[in-house]
């Protein structure tokens, strides 16, 4: 393919591209990690920093991947508004009671963009794709506290033009006051560059590196005891944005479990419902998010298993 065929520059396609994947969210780069990708995350409206369940530690919180008891599998799937589509799989194992890790991969991907000589005739279409790869460890320090870490190696395609990265994630969590109360810390994207080259449209090409924004959170979560109701708050931050949210979660004879939350990115709301049959236990659950000045939402689907 020519120049003169190709869009005008390879900072176009990314623009339309990053915009397309995360239109309100400053076209960041890594956005896709943080779309709404299990039921839980829609439905509470992102506030698991403090209690995330270990099917989500990856995307949240690496310490909480502890609270697994045994070996667990989980899939994840959201269909996002403009024909975006998000998939993930994760599994856990708690190696001895105080030590825990876990496996995720997600995808992300758009198509259908145009493609355009530079006086405006389309010539095809350009699809781009995005994809993770996350270690998660997570050890117990003292009673109720557990720090933990993710390795994750990013990748993002443009039609031929393909940028990846590996960097981490730390956090840890502390439930006190008889585990009435928890509180939890993430730092992400520590040292996550991507550098991308453009020379398979252009000879001598263009390389430009950009870094996954370092970004930080805070949560705080409210168990209270005879009550099974559950109260999530979050702070988040990074360059370009800051967030926060807050939810409930309410669960009806410990089968069935209903969910909302707000947030400054918008509102949530969903259900889920679990069952057990001796060592094994189940769980479904659908979640829906309504993004701030997103005409459609987003619809989450996740299944698990745990033996």
């Amino acid at each position: 393919m020519t120049s003169k065929r190709f869009i005008p520059s390879l900072a176009a396609i990314l623009a339309i591209s990053s915009a397309a994947l995360s239109a309100t969210m400053g076209g960041q780069p890594g956005a896709f990690l943080r779309l709404p990708l299990s039921y839980d995350d829609a439905r509470l409206a992102y506030t698991y920093i403090a209690s995330c369940k270990p099917q989500t530690a990856f995307l949240y919180n690496p310490s909480e991947i502890l609270n697994t008891e045994n070996l667990f599998f989980s899939a994840h799937t959201s269909l996002l508004s403009l024909d975006r589509r998000l998939f993930g799989f994760s599994t856990g194992y708690n190696i001895r009671g105080d030590a825990a890790v876990g496996l995720a991969l997600v995808s992300a991907g758009v198509s259908g963009v145009d493609e355009r000589t530079r006086s405006g005739v389309k010539i095809g279409e350009v699809q781009n794709g995005e994809f993770a790869c996350i270690f998660t460890f997570s050890k117990k320090v003292i009673r109720d506290m557990a720090v933990g870490g993710n390795m994750k190696y990013v990748q993002s395609s443009i039609e031929d033009v393909t940028a990846y990265g590996v960097g981490f994630d730390i956090g840890f969590y502390y439930r006190f006051l008889k585990r009435q109360l928890a509180f939890g810390a993430v730092l992400k994207n520590i040292d996550v560059k991507q550098s991308w080259d453009s020379s398979p449209y252009y000879g001598r090409g263009i390389c430009s590196t950009e870094s996954l924004p370092l970004t930080g959170a805070v949560g705080i979560g409210l168990f209270l005891k005879g009550i099974p109701l559950s109260v999530l708050f979050n702070l988040e931050g990074n360059l370009y944005c800051f967030n926060w949210g807050g939810g409930i979660e309410y669960s009806l004879c410990d089968i069935v479990s209903l969910g909302a939350g707000y947030s400054s990115r918008g509102f949530g709301a969903g259900i889920g419902a679990k069952t057990s049959l001796d060592r094994f236990s189940g769980e479904v659950g659908y979640g829906y998010f309504q993004r701030k000045n997103d005409p459609e939402g987003s619809h989450t689907l996740s299944f698990s298993l745990e033996l």
